[in-house]
């Protein structure tokens, strides 16, 4: 059942429009992640539904409740901030208590509720320190407790990682996702990385340029993308170019120059038409003889280099039209190939993509 609802949001900076009728809904306790690059629309779909920004046209919807025209602090959300927003004059404790302050809460309540929420978070020893006495992650996790102490109806995390090292990114989306998890609310966090919303989320909502690219699950945006940009941003690809030369079902066969002709996927192609091929890393198996299945593709390649990465090793290999083409393993049991090796490259032609070119 949708609990939040997003419908047809237009917003326009004068010339530039930030969102081009963005919809997409989220139920209770489910985890949404916007996604996408710098400008892609994602930050300004949650200050609309924080309140901070009031849409050209469109709606949101909170628990059958249309919320504009509500201040921010009428909406009960709470708001995790990129840089946490603490106050640093104030101590922790009056940091998490500031939300309930601004509501009236009673004295006794208000040391009641804080000192729960700084549990939670595993910091009640910390109450009385000023936020410049705690490491990053540890303000973090006050941002979160000062979000989550008012009890609010929907919880808004605005690239909550963005300002921690990236081991330190790990440990705290592993705590995230723990807190999240004994809380029975909608959340819904942007971010520009893949991992992070792969991680986090239950679905993924893609943004591109004021619009949705596409909504699913992040293994369904990842082994069933809807779009040669989606299928870009989530998870590393190789990419070829080449011309449609005939469509057989939902199958196309492309022909490479230099390379030959491979199958893959049809998202829309027509013969003759113009095709971007995307095929993923670990989806290709390395062969140095003809023993082949019906239904896969096989490509010639010289092997360059071999990357040993402890959870994976990597094979970067050039095709016979020049082009560098990289395969991931985690298969210890392969033989040695050495640089300078003629291999084949081989995977199926259901995992491979095949879109119409994007500008």
């Amino acid at each position: 059942m949708s609990y939040l609802n997003i419908h047809d949001l237009k917003v326009r900076y004068g010339d530039f429009h930030a969102l081009k009728g963005v919809s997409f809904s989220v139920a209770e306790r489910e985890r949404i992640c916007l996604l996408g690059p710098s400008g892609c629309g994602k930050t300004t779909t949650l200050q609309v539904v924080a309140g901070f920004v009031t849409p050209e046209s469109g709606e949101v919807g909170l628990a059958g409740r249309s919320l504009l025209g509500f201040a921010p602090e009428k909406r009960n959300i709470g708001i995790m901030f990129q840089n946490y927003a603490l106050f640093p004059h104030m101590t922790v404790f009056e940091n998490v208590a500031f939300g309930l302050r601004m509501r009236n809460v009673a004295a006794t309540e208000i040391k009641q509720q804080v000192t729960a929420a700084l549990e939670r978070v595993q910091l009640a020893h910390a109450a009385q320190k000023l936020p410049a006495m705690l490491s990053g992650g540890e303000q973090q996790r006050i941002a979160f407790a000062r979000a989550v102490v008012i009890k609010p109806n929907l919880l808004l995390l605005d690239e909550p990682f963005s300002n921690l090292d990236a081991r330190l990114r790990q440990e705290m989306r592993a705590e995230l996702l723990e807190l999240l998890a004994n809380l029975p609310i909608a959340t819904v966090m942007v971010t520009h990385d893949q991992e992070e919303a792969m991680a986090i989320a239950d679905r993924i909502v893609v943004m591109r340029s004021g619009q949705i690219q596409q909504i699913g699950t992040p293994s369904e945006i990842y082994d069933t993308p809807a779009s040669l940009f989606a299928a870009r941003f989530i998870g590393d690809s190789n990419t070829f170019s080449g011309k449609v030369m005939s469509i057989d079902g939902g199958t196309a066969e492309i022909d490479i120059a230099g390379v030959g002709r491979i199958r893959a996927k049809n998202h829309g192609l027509g013969i003759g038409a113009t095709a971007e091929v995307l095929v993923r890393p670990q989806r290709v198996r390395l062969a140095q003889d003809d023993s082949l299945q019906p239904c896969q593709n096989v490509v010639a390649a010289i092997m360059e280099r071999v990357l040993f990465l402890g959870h994976r090793t990597e094979f970067h290999v050039r095709l016979s039209n020049g082009a560098m083409f990289i395969v991931w393993t985690q298969d210890s049991s392969l033989p040695d190939i050495q640089a300078g090796a003629a291999i084949k490259l081989v995977w199926s032609v259901s995992d491979a993509f095949a879109f119409p070119t994007e500008n």
